[in-house]
Parts: structure tokens; C-alpha cells; sequence
């Protein structure tokens, strides 16, 4: 499947101009990495001009600085972030570096960025960017456009970052509704987070859903089949071989997958792996949990660029997605749920809502429980005990998600949306 620009924009007329700011972007390998940059990409495409006001990489970087991707058609504009050792041993220092961004980012918008643009769009999480967004908005004279992909500060409270009774989660919903009120146009990826926007207060603008999507780009110019050797080295080969790939953070809550390797260790079970692939604040610990109870079951690998990580999903026998138990949490459909599909491989489950929606009605697929490692065991030896039978149901869901959920639709549809702001 390939993307064609619409043709009632690219070269008819005025080029509009658009803004992201993200404080991620490659070469950082987060979800919201991804997003931007992709979108970002496919809009130029579609004869948009677009310029990326982002922070200087900070998050987990690829092995090899030759994987890192190059957008020849997007200016990338870099702005000072707080990172290292200033924040380590700070129990609020990603709100710091939050904040820093915040200000880094609009002193650096207001001097280096063009005067005027069409469009500023602010991509939350952190919430904070969203006050940049709008004063920039008023400066450059630009609608101002709020792409929200969790709901802050409720999801920090749920991870265990905040808590529901301090000064900062007053201010965060006080802040959340001042810029709710303030944009043109707010975009959600899903519908419960739409639908909790909408419902807060009356003023706020209509919200759309723009999901996440699979990357046709990746589907095309990989071959299925064509897995290096390098990754191979570095996978038992006669394991059954369960993988996560992602951010190792509070909210993913990997503690689950351990405490699932140690029972199924108790229950003398060995022929089971699991790949732990990616970085975030809790791999450290996470590392130290596997040495201290002598697991062999669990490796951790990578972090690796997004193309040579799905590599090791095409390896894996089945992908894991894990978000802690939380109501907050069901607002949101992680990434992941797009992007495993690419493998056509069966996917073990533990979220509630919508993702869970989308891949309960894509065959081959197994709920667990969240946060429950008894329940993760039974559906890793009912998928081990019936593997034939499940992967071969799961060899249309590439092409479902690509029909249904694909990141160039979703492009095409903000287009609309930006078009329709004037």
C-alpha cells in the first residue's frame, strides 16, 4: 500500500505551514518518536511545509548511530533539555525536565522559527508543551492544534508518579482545561479519551480521533523473510521465544512478566524465553530483579531503531503487550497494538479497552489479566500447547490493520481536519 499526497493541497496554492512540537523525535526511540516523525513525514508529502521544534535526544537511542533516520524534508529545530545526572536520584525530575523543555522550547520557537505559520500542533505527553503551543500560536498567528496521547496528570498518578492530592496534580487539571479551552483543535487516539475531553466542560472545541497506525513504509521496504544474522546469533533458536518491545517504564509494569518467569520456572518449564527489547527508567531495576532470582528465562536486549527491532518480532513466536490495571489507562490504545501486528504473529494481551477491542476481534490473539503473572502463564501455555492453531489464524492481521488502522490514513485525515481550519 503506498501513500498518494491529496492533490488539493500539494502544489496548488499557498504551501501551509505547520509547527510540531514534540519534546520527542528521532533519534529518541519512544512511541511518540514515531508518531511525529511519521507524520510529520507524510504531510510534507502532502505539500505541506513543515518544521519539528523537538528537544536534543534524551531517551533511548539506538545501538548504531547509522540507524538513525534522516528526514531530508522536515526542518528539525533542537531545543535544551534537563537530562543525566542532573535528574538522576530526583523523585520529580521528569517534571523538571518537563519543565525545562517547556521553556527551552518557546524561547528557542520565538528566535529561530519562521514568523508566521498556519498550524502549531503540540503533541502531550508532557502537558507542558501545550503552553509553548499556545504562546507561540498567538505569536506566529497560527491556529493551535493539542494532540493529546494520554490523559495528564491522571496517567502519572496511575504509573505512581503523582499523587491525586498534591499541588501538582491540582495544577495539572487546572492547566489541563486552561489549554483544552485555548486550542482550535484538539486530536485523541481513541475515542475514550475523545469522548473524556468533550465531557469535561463546555467551551472546548470538537475533539477527533487521529489513532495511532501501522507504517505502510515499513511493509514495503522489508523483507519479510530476511532476518540478520546478528539478531539471530543472539536468539535461542529452539525456545519458544516470547517477545516485548518498547519503553520498560511504571506503566508497562514488566514486574508481571518476571514474577511470570519465575513460575514457570517453579513449574519446570524451560523451553519458554522471553526478550525484553527497548530501555526506559525501570530496565536498571528490572535487570537486577532478573540476576538476584537467577533468572535464565528472561534476556534484555537492544534499545534498537524501529525497522531493525521489527526485525526480531518476525523472529519472535508471539509479542507481548502489558499496561498496569488502571481505569486510565483504558482511555488510551498503545502503539504497540499497530505495530505488532506487522509480524503476523499472535499476541499475548494484558490492557482493557479499546486496544483490547481491536485485537479481541483479530483472530489469534490471547487476553491476560493486567498485573496478574498467574493469568500470563495460563495463556502462554494455552497459545505454547495450540501454537500452530493460533498462528495460523493470525495471517490476515497485517493487512486488516493496514486496511483499517493505517498511519498514512490517519495522516490524509489530520490534513482534512488542518484544510477545514482554514
Amino acid at each position: 500500500m503506498k501513500y498518494i499526497a491529496s492533490n488539493s493541497i500539494k502544489n496548488i496554492g499557498k504551501q501551509r505551514k505547520v509547527l510540531f512540537l514534540s519534546q520527542y523525535f528521532p533519534p529518541d526511540i519512544t512511541a511518540a518518536s514515531f508518531r511525529i516523525s511519521e507524520t510529520a513525514n507524510l504531510l510534507s508529502l502532502d505539500g505541506f511545509s513543515v518544521n519539528v521544534l523537538t528537544a536534543k535526544p534524551h531517551r533511548s537511542q539506538p545501538i548504531n548511530k547509522e540507524d538513525y533516520e534522516i528526514f531530508p524534508e522536515i526542518k528539525v529545530i533542537r531545543a535544551p533539555i534537563i537530562q543525566g545526572k542532573i535528574l538522576k536520584g530526583r523523585k520529580l525530575g521528569y517534571i523538571l525536565q518537563y519543565l525545562s523543555f517547556m521553556i527551552s522550547s518557546l524561547i528557542r520557537g520565538l528566535l529561530n522559527t519562521d514568523s508566521t505559520y498556519d498550524y502549531i500542533i503540540a503533541s502531550s505527553p508532557p502537558l507542558f508543551i501545550g503552553v509553548s503551543g499556545w504562546i507561540l500560536s498567538k505569536v506566529k498567528k497560527a491556529k493551535y492544534i493539542l494532540d493529546i496521547r494520554d490523559i495528564w496528570p491522571d496517567s502519572a498518578i496511575s504509573a505512581g508518579q503523582l499523587s491525586g492530592e498534591g499541588f501538582l496534580y491540582r495544577f495539572g487539571k487546572k492547566l489541563e482545561i486552561f489549554l483544552y479551552k485555548r486550542a482550535n483543535l484538539i486530536t485523541s487516539v481513541s475515542k475514550k479519551i475523545k469522548n473524556y475531553i468533550s465531557n469535561l466542560e463546555e467551551n472546548i472545541c470538537k475533539v477527533e480521533v487521529i489513532c495511532n497506525g501501522l507504517n505502510e513504509k515499513l511493509v514495503e521496504i522489508e523483507s519479510l523473510n530476511n532476518v540478520l544474522s546478528e539478531f539471530e546469533k543472539n536468539i535461542p533458536d529452539n525456545k519458544f521465544n516470547i517477545t516485548y518491545l518498547g519503553n520498560m517504564g511504571l506503566a508497562q509494569d514488566l514486574d508481571t512478566v518476571i514474577n511470570a518467569a519465575i513460575i514457570l520456572r517453579e513449574k519446570s518449564i524451560y523451553n519458554i524465553n522471553f526478550l525484553l527489547i527497548g530501555g526506559g527508567v525501570k530496565r536498571t531495576y528490572l535487570e537486577e530483579r532478573v540476576r538476584r532470582n537467577e533468572l535464565k528465562n528472561i534476556i534484555f536486549m537492544g534499545p534498537f531503531d524501529k525497522k531493525n527491532a521489527f526485525k526480531f518480532m518476525l523472529y519472535s513466536s508471539a509479542l507481548l503487550i502489558h499496561l498496569k490495571d488502571s481505569e486510565v489507562f483504558e482511555k488510551t490504545i498503545p502503539s504497540k497494538v499497530f505495530d505488532y501486528s506487522f509480524a503476523n504473529k499472535p499476541i499475548l494481551f494484558g490492557i482493557k479497552g479499546e486496544g483490547n477491542e481491536i485485537l479481541s476481534s483479530m483472530p489469534g490473539n490471547i487476553y491476560f489479566k493486567p498485573s496478574n503473572p498467574y493469568s500470563l502463564v495460563d495463556s502462554i501455555l494455552k497459545l505454547y500447547e495450540n501454537y500452530d492453531y493460533y498462528l495460523s489464524d493470525v495471517k490476515a492481521n497485517r493487512e486488516y490493520m493496514l486496511n483499517n488502522f493505517s498511519r498514512a490514513k490517519m495522516s490524509m485525515k489530520l490534513a482534512t481536519l488542518l484544510k477545514k481550519l482554514g
